[in-house]
């Protein structure tokens, strides 16, 4: 672990194993920054496998407990890994709230992970949004950090200043319009999609004052056809050769979508055109108005291409006309540029803050955190659950105080010798039920105490972020568990990485959840309870210690009846459960895991037997649970009746699906080709080429 004299390990998240995106762009020029301040970086994937730098998995090399500090450059991650965790979003609030090509709101669950997302991290940086700011800052007033120093970081779309910071020197007469960029709108096919320039840059191809770069195709698509100042797809080295180019045409155009507009957020061009010396036009975006003010030429929008076309060439005509005066406004630009926005002067100063983030994160540990107990119960699943015990507390940044194991009279010998260099480790024969020992040792148990969950791997932050949440409240505190599966390591797309394994999306501690007795669904070894809460509801003892695996929920069952209350959530992942098994609807089910499958039913006999006549919905579930007994298999926490209608109406939305129009025009057999061949790049690359010669045969 870095001090304030040593190296920071820095993992950089690619989002998009196997892209060559603006994300990966901005990755490549951090990489050398981080070196010349003598720390290190590491492209990774959201789940921590490294990456080269083409942004491709190298091997299936996971690296969750070794990184200072995790970059996080797209807002659809949680903290996944350990370290300090930053995020930084360049989105607009528009792609936000609602989905970027539909425009439509996003579902309730999707939109709920990613302000959990929001939530996970220790600091999100910001790219210069107020408004998108002022959002963030809403969504994470429920976290509360205490810990964490005061600092505002920011992290612009930005680029380290050249080498060279000469200016061509470029006449009126000479100079040209640069612009680098895709051409989405040859792509659009949908009929209801807005497209932001359809038409404007043929009308300027025909002026002879613009030049245009950049992809040349997409899925086969040519982007640039028609134009006949296209000169061709620049170089993938750091956004070099975009400066060099627009330092030789001497004008750059830099436009930004209605959302980023409308949200106060620019992309790298403005930050390339700057720092190449080069006169910048560009559309009316608050940021850019903010920062540069006079010293760029905007253009308004018309009510047709034609008409912005003709506004843009007034500009361009205005610009040459008063040519020294325009290039002293390039030099200013790039003046504010170095000041302000150099890519090495933000990143200094991220890593000096993570310095310093580090220092307070041990300060509290050695001061102010709790003396944690952690209950192993390995009567059911063997002493191999105490290794695994040693091993996950042994590696926390905040240790525990103490290890409880309770094990049987054959297991006390083999366990005689177990014990901890940092710990206590006490033995217990114990006979009942865990709740029984939890109710019988309340006061030995520290000032907060968990149970242990087998086959779960802790981040070395985990007890850490628990306390954090539970001291800010004086409450019980939970966090998410990863589900974490082989054929998951292929998706590119991270929302599925979140949503499937998080199982489908972080599982909350709800008023409702506690009545229905849901505790298969959530690990004991991911809630930290305080000791004061289970003193507290000393009146149900009798009733907690009837309870196995269970006993947790009950706890937190008769805490919130007594105070209404619920736990607060952690929103860091930091425990990761591995299984063989593929994604399914129940993924994990900590009775299982904890080889007490049958565990649940007599937990839940108990449950309905104290609570049926004062609980509702213990009495709506009671078909649905004798089934599953029956059938021996624990499924939706839901009732009989629910689960069917709900089945009704999935089937019938789908049916309506097949059965419209719309539904047919937008699929696509290569888009579905593509998303079943994302992770096996042979086989893709075939496609991309077989698609290609057909498109350019049959001209679609």
């Amino acid at each position: 672990m870095a001090s304030s004299t040593t190296s920071l390990r820095v993992g950089l998240v690619h989002n998009w194993p196997g892209a060559k995106n603006s994300e990966l762009d901005i990755i490549l020029r951090i990489l050398p920054v981080l070196t010349s301040l003598g720390h290190q970086g590491i492209i990774i994937d959201p789940l921590g496998q490294e990456l080269s730098e083409k942004g491709d998995r190298l091997s299936p090399v996971f690296r969750h407990n070794d990184f200072d500090i995790v970059l996080n450059l797209h807002y659809l991650n949680p903290k996944l890994l350990a370290g300090l965790s930053y995020a930084v979003n360049w989105n607009p609030l528009a792609y936000i709230v609602d989905d970027p090509i539909t425009q439509q709101p996003l579902p309730i669950k999707q939109f709920g992970y990613i302000a959990d997302c929001f939530r996970s991290h220790d600091r999100i940086l910001s790219a210069g949004s107020p408004l998108v700011d002022n959002f963030v800052a809403s969504l994470r007033e429920e976290k509360g950090k205490g810990w964490l120093p005061e600092a505002s970081l920011s992290l612009h779309t930005s680029i380290v200043t050249p080498e060279n910071l000469a200016t061509e020197d470029v006449t009126a007469e000479d100079a040209r319009v640069f612009y680098i960029g895709v051409n989405w709108e040859k792509l659009s096919k949908s009929e209801n999609r807005a497209v932001r320039h359809e038409g404007l840059f043929e009308t300027l191809d025909k002026s002879g004052e613009f030049v245009f770069y950049g992809l040349r195709e997409q899925y086969g698509v040519p982007l640039w056809e028609g134009i006949q100042h296209y000169n061709g797809e620049l170089p993938f080295d750091g956004g070099k050769s975009i400066i060099d180019k627009s330092r030789e045409y001497g004008m750059t155009l830099v436009l930004s979508s209605q959302q980023h507009r409308d949200s106060a957020l620019v992309s790298t061009r403005i930050f390339q055109a700057c720092a190449a010396g080069t006169v910048i036009i560009t559309d009316k975006n608050p940021f850019i108005e903010r920062h540069f003010g006079s010293k760029v030429y905007y253009f308004e929008y018309g009510e047709t291409p034609k008409q912005t076309a003709e506004n843009l060439l007034a500009v361009v005509a205005s610009v040459k006309a008063n040519w020294q005066q325009a290039k002293d406004n390039a030099r200013a630009c790039q003046a504010i540029f170095l000041e302000q926005f150099a890519l090495e002067k933000e990143i200094a100063a991220l890593c000096d803050q993570a310095q310093k983030d580090m220092r307070a994160r041990q300060a509290f540990i050695e001061s102010a955190s709790p003396n944690i107990h952690v209950v192993v119960d390995c009567r059911h699943y063997g002493t191999e659950a105490v290794n695994q015990a040693l091993v996950q507390c042994e590696a926390q940044l905040l240790k525990p105080g103490c290890l409880h194991v309770l094990c049987t009279r054959k297991q006390q010998q083999a366990l005689a010798s177990v014990s901890s260099m940092h710990f206590d480790v006490v033995v217990h024969e114990h006979q009942g039920p865990l709740g029984g020992f939890l109710v019988a040792n309340v006061d030995t148990l520290g000032e907060a105490f968990m149970c242990f969950t087998p086959e779960h791997t802790w981040s070395r932050d985990h007890l850490f972020e628990l306390t954090v949440a539970s001291n800010n409240t004086a409450s019980s505190a939970y966090s998410p568990a990863f589900v974490d599966y082989q054929s998951l390591h292929g998706v590119h797309e991270t929302l599925e990485y979140g949503i499937k394994g998080l199982d489908g999306d972080v599982t909350r501690l709800s008023q409702r959840m506690l009545s229905r007795f849901s505790a298969h669904r959530l690990a004991n070894a991911n809630i930290l309870v305080p000791t004061t809460v289970l003193s507290a509801v000393s009146f149900a003892h009798a009733r907690i210690a009837q309870f196995g695996i269970g006993a947790i929920f009950v706890l937190l069952y008769e805490a919130e009846q007594l105070n209404g209350r619920l736990p607060v959530l952690s929103a860091a992942v930091t425990s990761v459960w591995r299984t063989d098994a593929d994604y399914g609807d129940v993924t994990f089910n900590q009775y299982q895991v904890s080889n007490e499958a049958t565990g649940l039913f007599r937990d839940r006999n108990m449950f309905s037997a104290f609570f049926a006549a004062t609980n509702s919905e213990v009495a709506a579930l009671q078909q649905s649970w004798e089934l599953q007994q029956e059938q021996g298999f624990v499924g939706s926490d839901e009732s009989a009746d629910y689960q069917v209608s709900l089945l009704v109406r999935q089937v019938n939305a789908l049916k309506s699906k097949l059965n419209s129009s719309a539904f047919s025009k937008e699929f696509s057999l290569f888009f579905y080709l593509q998303h079943v061949f994302r992770s096996r790049p042979l086989l893709l690359r075939a496609l991309n080429s077989t698609h290609r010669f057909f498109a350019k045969l049959l001209k679609v």
